[in-house]
């Protein structure tokens, strides 16, 4: 954690705050609209619910072994990777000719975005100073309800505008320019002893944490 600075607003708090802002109203205008998108590329109701069956397990499988990355390999290249690949993987929606080819991109863009916010919040964490945590938890959680509050509605807006381009390029949109924000940002460096050799990892380190077991 940074304790050179204990100002809350700094630069980089700035700019991840307003990245995991346009990172999740991204994701919640998305999540708004995705049945309506399945409906009208010849999908039925039980393509939405395979599709939400398929978010929902690749944020299971991912998300411990990104906090694991986060802890033992680097807490940049999964952040600014992630946010890259987004840009171009949501607006694959537009152009996939068949549901066999959403259910494959679903499951990407859930991967990746799970391990994205995943790396948000604790890059985050990272920036703040023990004097102003608490508080800075606090609008980061802020943050996210803004996004849960005005994004369904903009996507649906978008929706009634511009159809399944516009609503997928606005997604875009909002991850590059989450992107270029955290490219300045100052990543906190891993620790060389925790960089162990990955054959040398068990399986059970990689998915299981004793000591988060509690919180959960």
């Amino acid at each position: 954690m940074n304790t050179e600075n204990a100002r809350l607003w700094t630069p980089d708090y700035c700019r991840i705050l307003l990245a995991n802002l346009l990172l999740l109203t991204a994701g919640n205008a998305m999540g708004s609209t995705f049945s309506l998108y399945i409906f009208s590329r010849g999908g039925a109701e039980i393509d939405v619910g395979i599709c939400s069956y398929i978010q929902a397990s690749a944020c299971l499988l991912i998300r411990p072994l990104a906090g694991w990355f986060l802890d033992h390999r680097s807490r940049k290249s999964i952040l600014i990777f992630g946010l890259f690949s987004l840009v171009f993987i949501q607006m694959g929606y537009v152009f996939a000719a068949s549901i066999l080819l959403i259910y494959l991109i679903r499951f990407i863009n859930a991967a990746v975005s799970a391990a994205a916010t995943t790396a948000m919040m604790a890059n985050a964490y990272d920036s703040l100073s023990e004097d102003t945590f608490t508080e800075g938890v606090g609008y980061f959680g802020f943050s996210n309800s803004v996004a849960n509050a005005i994004a369904p509605g903009v996507g649906l807006w978008l929706w009634a505008r511009f159809g399944a381009a516009g609503v997928f390029g606005a997604i875009s949109a909002a991850t590059l320019a989450a992107f270029l924000l955290i490219r300045k940002f100052h990543f906190r460096e891993i620790l060389a002893e925790r960089k162990t050799p990955f054959h040398q990892e068990k399986v059970r380190d990689l998915i299981y944490e004793k000591e988060a077991l509690p919180a959960s």
